[in-house]
């Protein structure tokens, strides 16, 4: 089973930051808006990984990234999702992809095109409201 990590990366004002994918019709999903996501490499732990695929592709160095919950993608691939939020959108240097996005809402999911894995796992996000409980957390 192939392992991933993706990240929900929040701006300092509360958008979600988005990946534009590359419109090449070659790759998976162009032209779409996904999570900032890769694979797991071998002997990688999974906090590793993320620090590294968002390195990668946005040059923002963190280590504190917030656990969220496994993605069963249904197709054989699990992809471990992770948090971090308060993210200064002006520091991001996309390396990969046409650039990001902000999106403001859930009802952003049915105005814009997503990968679809990225669009379940937003829609799981949204329903459990994690951000919310995140922030209460945070708070106390």
């Amino acid at each position: 089973m192939k392992v991933y990590v993706s990240c929900i990366l929040v701006s300092k004002t509360g958008e979600l930051i988005l990946q534009l994918r590359d419109d090449n019709p070659a790759i998976k999903d162009p032209n779409s808006l996904s999570l900032f996501a890769g694979a797991v490499e071998e002997g990688e732990s999974l906090d590793d990984a993320i620090a590294r695929e968002i390195w990668e592709e946005t040059t923002l160095k963190f280590d504190d990234f917030a656990y969220l919950f496994a993605w069963n993608n249904g197709d054989g691939r699990i992809s471990h999702v992770f948090y971090r939020d308060r993210i200064d959108t002006a520091a991001i240097d996309i390396r990969e992809g046409q650039g990001f996005r902000l999106i403001h809402s859930r009802a952003d999911l049915e105005k814009y095109k997503f990968a679809p894995i990225s669009k379940s796992i937003l829609t799981e996000f949204f329903k459990r409201d994690i951000a919310k409980i995140l922030q209460q957390n945070r708070a106390r």
